[in-house]
């Protein structure tokens, strides 16, 4: 084998072994919460709202995403693997990642919560956050999930495009409360945005255009 085909013959080979390992690293579709406001009169004062103050947050799940149906009932899916969480309240970012989204179902004013467990406080309330008494923001809207089997529901969930307005800040603990209202005590647009995350069609045409480049160099 002459020196220009086995120079070409390696460079073919790092191009077709690139690209696959551009296709298996390629990431799976995800899903985009977001949203911003100003707390109401009426909010508790904790590490994450306060009476008048803006708030603002975002964070990514996969999608579709495992998740726990907390009730076996379809009602509530808990769901953990959560990136890029980002929070601020009247401008300072609060480092505090939460620990579960969980989404209701429209029986339980759909919409979702983030939780958290720990790393925070609900002064007005005299609450720590922990296990025992998990504080969370609940977002009130549409049902913003779907899945492919009947509860209880083992599946990975669908996460689905929506917006809502009405957000509130409380604690669930036994002897505390779980806020369910949905006119909530802050204003604000939450919004839902599913992305589909394009093949990694690139590393695979560059391959092919070496195996073009290849076969014309050995005509001659």
């Amino acid at each position: 084998m002459g020196r220009f085909m086995r120079k070409h013959l390696c460079l073919l080979g790092m191009m077709l072994g690139l690209a696959a390992l551009g296709a298996a690293g390629a990431r799976a579709d995800s899903a985009t919460i977001s949203g911003s406001g100003v707390w109401g009169s009426g909010a508790p004062t904790s590490t994450w709202s306060a009476p008048g103050e803006t708030w603002s947050f975002s964070l990514i799940l996969p999608n579709p995403v495992s998740a726990t149906d907390l009730v076996n009932d379809g009602t509530e899916m808990s769901v953990t693997d959560i990136t890029s969480f980002s929070y601020s309240l009247a401008g300072v970012v609060v480092n505090i990642a939460p620990s579960a989204v969980v989404f209701f179902s429209s029986d339980l004013n759909g919409g979702f919560d983030v939780q958290f467990t720990s790393g925070g406080v609900d002064t007005t309330n005299g609450i720590t956050c922990s296990l025992a008494s998990v504080c969370s923001l609940n977002i009130f809207g549409g049902q913003l999930f779907s899945a492919s089997t009947p509860p209880p529901i083992t599946t990975p969930i669908t996460i689905l495009s929506g917006t809502a307005t009405n957000v509130d800040f409380d604690y669930t603990a036994s002897n505390g409360k779980d806020d369910t209202d949905p006119t909530g005590t802050g204003v604000g647009t939450i919004s839902v945005t599913p992305v589909a995350t394009p093949e990694p069609v690139t590393l695979s045409l560059l391959a092919l255009g070496a195996l073009g480049l290849f076969a014309k160099r050995g005509k001659k």
